[in-house]
């Protein structure tokens, strides 16, 4: 009878330590790159301030990815500057999402889904503008 009513006893004072380390928010905080070439785009539009005119659809290759560098976080809530092949950057922010594995973000040019995978990040961009329309997935590793 002691023996049920021990492991009963143990397994309510773990819940609160089980629970605090899952809901723990990874820090996003540092510069990500393309890890392993792992890319995927395709691209059709007029010229933006990244690419030049692409009048017919186009795939993009692992030197068009960009860097993200997410300078601030509160708790789910970071921002940063997402950095494009040429040099050229944009504002971005984004939210963790309560599994702590996806992510929202958002900039000048679009909407970006992502997820953490180990300790890669994978982003996942969709650009739709009236006269520019992209997509493009990239594994990401933080370099710094």
């Amino acid at each position: 009878m002691k023996t049920p009513l021990l492991l009963a006893s143990l397994t309510l004072a773990l819940l609160p330590a089980a629970s605090a380390r899952a809901d723990t928010v990874p820090s996003l905080i540092g510069t990500w790159a393309l890890a392993d070439e792992a890319f995927a785009a395709a691209r059709v539009g007029t010229s933006n301030k990244y690419f030049d005119d692409l009048p017919k659809p186009t795939f993009g290759t692992p030197d068009q990815a960009f860097t993200y560098t997410i300078e601030a976080q509160d708790g789910r809530a970071f921002h940063g500057v997402a950095t494009g092949p040429q040099g050229k950057s944009e504002a971005i922010v984004g939210v963790i999402r309560f599994d702590n594995k996806e992510i929202l973000m958002s900039g000048d040019s679009g909407t970006v889904e992502g997820r953490l995978v180990d300790d890669k990040l994978e982003l996942c961009w969709i650009d739709s503008l009236p006269t520019w329309n992209a997509v493009s997935c990239g594994l990401f590793k933080k370099t710094k």
